[in-house]
């Protein structure tokens, strides 16, 4: 057993060890808030990641378009708008939504066929054929590049045909009842569906009417859920292949190469909505942003993408 006095020697020790620990915790503490309230993320080996600049584009841009805006992806937020909430005729933007919807309807491998009812009033370039066989990836690829009308109707009844619904509701009726559904979901308020094509109904009334915000909306969730569907739109012109022949497919969007850092476009023209045009990119280390214009004109919507484009890169510079 230990004598007293050893005893005592053990204790002190236990004690100077414990106020030299507690010294050196305190040295520690002033270190860290010397430096601010943060170790910097790159001492550590975790790769920095820089706070978004509070970016907002007050350059005068002069514009065909009677509604636009550009969204920052990073920041959710709006950095330019012109009439951003006026509901508006999407045209062919409307085949965002259908492309998503079907996506997201059709198993995996599915294949599409096209007939005859699909190709009714089609004036299109592709020249899909009657009874022609897709799978369904590749005719979505064709329907965003291309903007066909009768690949968006195809779709259309085959993905309805998953839906849950009245065996006497036609597949294409319970996907179109799906679109709208679909939009409110994804907070698209202002946004309604008559058609999966947004082609004009008739001559006062749109396919599908919605806003410059919703449409980024839109594409924001596409970008992040689905970059897929957007991918083929970055090219000028893509040779997609069907069952039995191989199409050489053209994009509508005429100024794709033009936009850095593109990650999708859609178009979108008719005579209610005149020019429609929506762009994902990513320039240099900055964004992604999406530019959405509505109701330009035909050659109007590309210049007023450019202009666009142009005044967030020069923001993010700033």
């Amino acid at each position: 057993m230990d004598s007293y006095a050893t005893q005592q020697k053990k204790e002190k020790a236990l004690i100077a060890a414990g106020a030299v620990a507690l010294v050196l915790l305190v040295l520690m503490v002033l270190f860290i808030y010397s430096r601010g309230p943060y170790t910097r993320p790159d001492e550590i080996g975790i790769p920095v990641v820089r706070t978004p600049k509070q970016m907002v584009i007050t350059a005068d841009v002069q514009l065909s378009a009677k509604a636009a805006v550009v969204w920052d992806m990073r920041r959710k937020k709006v950095v330019y708008e012109k009439n951003q909430d006026e509901v508006m005729p999407l045209a062919s933007l409307a085949k965002l939504m259908t492309a998503l919807t079907a996506s997201e309807l059709l198993p995996e491998n599915s294949t599409v066929r096209i007939t005859r009812s699909n190709l009714l009033n089609n004036e299109e370039k592709d020249e899909l054929l009657p009874n022609e066989t897709w799978k369904a990836q590749n005719l979505l690829a064709l329907t965003l590049l291309s903007s066909s009308n009768a690949g968006a109707k195809a779709v259309a009844s085959a993905a309805g045909a998953f839906l849950p619904r009245n065996t006497a509701i036609d597949p294409r009726v319970a996907f179109l009842q799906n679109l709208n559904t679909q939009a409110v979901k994804l907070g698209m308020n202002s946004t309604h569906f008559f058609n999966e094509s947004g082609l004009d109904v008739d001559k006062t009334q749109s396919g599908a009417y919605g806003t410059a915000k919703d449409v980024a909306i839109l594409m924001d969730y596409i970008i992040r859920n689905h970059p897929e569907l957007l991918e083929p739109t970055t090219n000028d012109r893509l040779l997609i292949p069907s069952e039995i022949v191989t199409h050489n497919v053209k994009n509508t969007n005429i100024a794709i190469e033009n936009i850095p850092g593109a990650l999708g476009s859609k178009t979108g023209y008719t005579d209610l909505a005149q020019g429609n045009l929506a762009v994902a990119f990513s320039p240099g280390l900055e964004g992604p942003y999406i530019a959405v214009v509505l109701g330009s004109t035909y050659e109007g919507r590309f210049t007023d993408i450019d202009q666009l484009i142009d005044a967030t890169i020069n923001a993010t510079r700033k």
